[in-house]
């Protein structure tokens, strides 16, 4: 059709990427969320397209907020920020941001996002509550602990939750200096962890670290 505009992806320029193929916006035709042939989130007008200026701009409103929603985009693709609204925590205003995997099948956990309140400042990390002395003994993770754990005198093993849920978080701290002499060893319980169907196991002294369950794809991360 005459008058058509043809968009080519950032990252298939050669135009032989199968998961992102070069699509055609016809004239006086919207390209976007409602459209049954949609390739995006955003509203993208063709040529001679009414009020397309009230279009880009609410366009450009939405990458701004990272489509801030408690409900996932129509039409992701990889690449793309989603902040997710629905998350809760200590604050009212908690939320968790988002990027869409390569293989446009998942949201991976990339970080966190919050208001004042208990756990901080504006874009203060969430807080947890504090476990008890430093655990010695192998034990099962619940979400949302601070674990400090005390390798000391033995390596200590301890099992990730069988049925995390997205977002769902837990911290562990070397809190005698020791992982370097006996490791801590984290178990999956049948989730991947850092993309690895394998237990992670950290050896560094006096390390903290947090993981976040991204979903099914990539499973736990390390996220600080």
């Amino acid at each position: 059709m005459a008058g058509e505009y043809n968009i080519q992806w950032t990252d298939d320029q050669s135009g032989t990427n199968p998961l992102k193929p070069r699509f055609v916006i016809n004239p006086n035709e919207i390209d976007g969320p409602g459209n049954s042939s949609a390739h995006t989130p955003l509203q993208l007008p063709g040529r001679y397209t009414v009020n397309y200026g009230e279009i880009f701009a609410e366009n450009l409103i939405h990458l701004l907020e990272n489509f801030a929603s408690t409900t996932e985009p129509q039409n992701p693709t990889s690449g793309m920020l989603w902040f997710d609204t629905s998350a809760t925590g200590e604050d009212d205003d908690f939320g968790v941001l988002k990027v869409r995997n390569k293989q446009n099948s998942d949201w991976i956990l990339v970080g966190f996002g919050s208001g004042g309140g208990a756990s901080g400042g504006a874009g203060a990390a969430p807080s947890y509550p504090p476990m008890s002395g430093g655990s010695t003994a192998d034990f099962n993770v619940e979400v949302g602990g601070n674990y400090f754990i005390d390798t000391s005198t033995r390596a200590v093993t301890v099992t990730l939750p069988a049925s995390p849920e997205l977002g769902d978080v837990c911290v562990f701290t070397d809190v005698a200096g020791t992982w370097d002499v006996n490791s801590l060893v984290v178990a999956g319980n049948g989730q991947l962890i850092m993309g690895l169907n394998e237990p992670l196991t950290n050896d560094v002294k006096y390390a903290s670290f947090r993981l976040a369950y991204s979903g099914t794809t990539y499973g736990w991360r390390i996220v600080a």
